[in-house]
């Protein structure tokens, strides 16, 4: 999803990758060296105020989409599923399932963890990628 301005300044994009995945869309290329390869992330993985285009895009943003990576690694789907209109709709007004009501073994620690990734509001996230990693840390 690019803003207008970008877009035209864009113009015509090629296909430099087609990955082959349903949450995962190809790469392009404007063909310009001075743009390079840019990709264009699903709505099922942005977060909050990126799929808004409210609030500030920072860390807290990527640590959503980190989570949404891991609920799907642990249950087989995005945390929210629908069309792109849905997903948002649902994303606003919805807490999505929590994990262990979809796969009980996953381990209370991690569960907590990846609810705090997934918080709505970018303040109640994992200020660091290496303290969401260090939540995940589940002794055996």
């Amino acid at each position: 999803m690019l803003k207008p301005d970008l877009a035209a300044a864009v113009g015509a994009l090629t296909t430099t990758a087609n990955l082959q995945h349903p949450h995962i869309v190809p790469l392009f290329d404007s063909g310009e060296a001075r743009w390079g390869v840019f990709y264009v992330m699903p709505l099922m993985y942005m977060s909050p105020e990126q799929a808004t285009g409210g609030g500030e895009i920072g860390p807290a943003s990527d640590i959503y989409s980190l989570g949404c990576v891991l609920y799907e690694m642990l249950s087989g789907d995005p945390p929210y599923t629908a069309s792109p209109m849905a997903v948002l709709t649902k994303m606003l007004t919805q807490r999505h399932t929590p994990i262990r009501e979809i796969r009980d073994t996953v381990p209370g620690p991690v569960e907590a963890a990846l609810e705090k990734a997934l918080a709505s509001v970018a303040a109640d996230r994992f200020g660091t990628a290496e303290k969401f990693a260090e939540a995940l840390a589940v002794e055996r």
